[in-house]
């Protein structure tokens, strides 16, 4: 396998990160940006236990300047969690 060796601790760890961060993306963080109509009640459930247990005011009631961040979120990081999972593998 060519590039820079890596433990197989550091890359558990990375692992465990992205695989982590992707449905966490797609579940909780794109719900700022989603119409309520269209995520499953799942998906609601588990945001209001956030924002309820976390007291998260921004997941609460998304400022327009938080979800130009969760924005590019989706469109610029989200793809390199899958690339860098794949690359770990």
């Amino acid at each position: 396998q060519a590039g820079m060796p890596v433990s197989e601790t550091f890359r558990t760890v990375v692992l465990v990160f992205l695989g982590t961060h992707i449905p966490a993306t797609l579940m909780m963080d794109s719900q700022a940006l989603l119409p309520p109509a269209i995520v499953p009640g799942f998906m609601k459930s588990l945001l209001r236990f956030h924002v309820d247990t976390n007291a998260d005011p921004l997941m609460a009631n998304p400022p327009t300047w938080f979800k130009s961040f969760i924005l590019f979120e989706l469109l610029f990081q989200l793809p390199f969690f899958f690339i860098g999972f794949k690359a770990f593998r």
